[in-house]
């Protein structure tokens, strides 16, 4: 059987240890991926957001804030000027104080392939 989700739940910390949180987000992928936008959503209000123009076969894209870092074939490269925000503009770092959020993932319906999304959360205490 097969399933798939456009999105999926991100807790923070739910005993309020930290007060801020800064999300790590892994793609990663086994067939070539067309252009794809991450939104990550308080309720309906969208606090974050990447949008890529893809990712290869075989591959790994950790973003972190402002930056991508792509894994293919165990090479690691910094990549630079790829990664956009949510409306092309420029990335933003983000931090979230404690709550629930939600991930959403987009692709082109007639490109859409299988992508697997991993969420790290660091917590921050000020």
């Amino acid at each position: 059987m097969e399933w798939a989700r456009d999105s999926v739940e991100v807790a923070t910390d739910r005993w309020g240890l930290f007060e801020e949180v800064i999300p790590q987000v892994t793609l990663r992928t086994a067939a070539p991926a067309g252009p794809m936008r991450l939104g990550l959503w308080a309720f309906e209000d969208r606090v974050a957001g990447w949008w890529l123009p893809g990712l290869p076969p075989d591959s790994m894209l950790v973003i972190e804030g402002t930056t991508a870092t792509g894994f293919v074939n165990g090479d690691r490269r910094v990549l630079r000027n790829f990664l956009r925000g949510w409306d092309d503009d420029w990335p933003r770092r983000v931090r979230l104080p404690h709550g629930l959020y939600r991930l959403t993932l987009d692709q082109h319906p007639e490109r859409a392939v299988e992508v697997v999304v991993g969420v790290t959360l660091t917590g921050v205490s000020e």
